[in-house]
């Protein structure tokens, strides 16, 4: 009896689901800009007349936030149900498009074949849902000295560009603009700074005591649809030698696209009422030339290994370039550690010799002027050999050393003896103490050390 009951139960709901036919759903939306509104109307009509107070409608709206779930109005004798809720989509949300999903509800049992689904825009300005503003290079350094000479590419990421948002893609027109000489960074500017124009025409904008001379705003440029990317530089950028460490000069990226456009409607052959800012502000990066100074040259003691040894160099350093040569031909390798024995210099740890390397040290392009780095390899003396132990009468006797196959030897003794020439393998002693004497045998060359004991009785 509980089972027939229980499958009454569900057979009446899923009926009552079966015998919805047709519905439909619509949008309205407040724009294709975050925040984007949504109203959302949708229409369930059943085959036959059902019980108003068990139907509901479930709103998902897909972008994280509770569902939604309405008592709807009912019409045509208690066949049709109708219903319109709105939602106010992120402002700073990270998707470009959502999609919102309505349901019928009955008697609290979802009928999952009535879904109702509407998706749309929501984009939003080019540093929003994942997209940036920048520029190539964000910072230009230029050694004290040398001569500015600079480009700059926008390097921006697009706001749902084809790239992240593949169904609705925000492809509609860009406006890039870059203005120069501006102030949004304190700081001494670069003397003497011209700007080369598209015409051939210079522009300075600073005097030769880094005083400002104005800004120069270039033309705003449309990259029109299918704006996927920048496709935008900056003029030419040049000064002569003279700035000193510190001193800048900023340029300024300015840009719009359909969420805030330089131009509402670019078809009507109509400037914008405000030239200069169009007729919606646009969002802005900066980026610098910096002069720096010179970073100083590296000092590094001349490093000796023992053959067989790990011959990894190192030497202290911001940013350590390794040159085959004084004239800084060829770049070996970059950072502190070097390990000649790899590519592309090949050195093998186990064949004595000396190596030359020439180091200089970096910030930015800013290098400094190269010293030398020398490593020695030595051969192994061999293995130490003091000669057998033994026993003498009185206090005097000659010692048993081997003679080393590469560097010198020394005798030392803890004793009060005297050792003739300390360097002789076959050394003459005196002075022996009574009882056991002790005499050590060391073979050097270079940091290779080999030692062995001997002992007089």
């Amino acid at each position: 009896m509980i089972l027939l009951v229980g499958l009454s139960v569900t057979t009446s709901t899923y009926g009552q689901c079966s015998r919805i036919g047709d519905n439909g759903s619509d949008q309205i939306t407040s724009g294709f800009c975050a925040p984007v509104s949504l109203q959302m109307p949708v229409s369930y009509a059943f085959d036959v007349a059902v019980d108003p107070s068990k139907i509901q409608i479930l709103y998902n709206w897909g972008d994280g936030s509770p569902n939604t779930l309405v008592t709807p109005g009912a019409f045509d004798g208690n066949k049709l149900f109708m219903d319109t809720v709105a939602h106010v989509y992120p402002l700073t949300g990270p998707d470009c498009s959502y999609t919102a999903t309505a349901y019928v509800v009955y008697d609290g049992d979802h009928c999952t074949s009535s879904s109702q689904t509407q998706s749309f825009r929501s984009w939003n300005v080019d540093n929003q849902n994942g997209a940036y503003l920048a520029t190539d290079p964000a910072v230009a350094r230029f050694c004290e000295g040398e001569t500015v000479y600079q480009v700059f590419a926008d390097a921006s990421f697009f706001n749902c560009n084809i790239l992240v948002e593949h169904d609705k893609p925000n492809q509609e027109a860009r406006w890039v603009q870059f203005v120069y000489g501006t102030q949004s960074n304190p700081g001494d500017r670069i003397p003497n700074i011209e700007v080369t124009d598209s015409t051939g025409v210079m522009h300075q904008l600073t005097d030769a005591a880094g005083n400002s001379l104005g800004t120069l705003a270039g033309p705003v440029k449309m990259i029109p649809f299918e704006a996927n990317g920048p496709d935008q530089s900056s003029y030419p950028i040049a000064a002569l030698p003279g700035g000193v460490a510190g001193d800048i000069f900023e340029i300024t990226l300015r840009n719009w696209n359909a969420c805030n456009p330089y131009d509402n409607d670019p078809n009507d052959g109509i400037p914008p009422a405000d030239p200069v800012n169009g007729d919606n502000p646009p969002i802005e990066i900066t980026a610098l030339i910096e002069i720096i100074t010179t970073p100083p040259v590296i000092s590094e003691p001349k490093q000796d290994f023992c053959s067989g040894d790990d011959i990894t160099l190192d030497v202290s350093g911001t940013r350590v370039r390794w040159y085959s040569d004084s004239a800084l031909t060829t770049l070996l390798h970059t950072g502190n550690s070097f390990d000649p024995s790899g590519n592309p210099t090949n050195v093998d740890p186990t064949l004595p010799g000396i190596y030359t390397y020439w180091v200089t040290d970096a910030i930015g392009d800013c290098e400094s002027a190269p010293s030398k780095v020398e490593m020695e390899i030595f051969e192994s003396p061999g293995g130490s050999n003091a000669g057998k132990n033994k026993a003498v009468c009185g206090y005097e006797a000659v010692l048993s050393g081997n003679t080393p196959v590469a560097g010198s030897g020394w005798w030392t003794t803890t004793g009060s003896a005297v050792i003739n020439d300390p360097t002789d393998p076959h050394s003459h002693v005196t002075n022996l103490d009574p009882g056991t004497n002790h005499f050590t045998w060391t073979l050097t060359n270079g940091p290779c050390i080999n030692r062995r004991c001997y002992n007089l009785f």
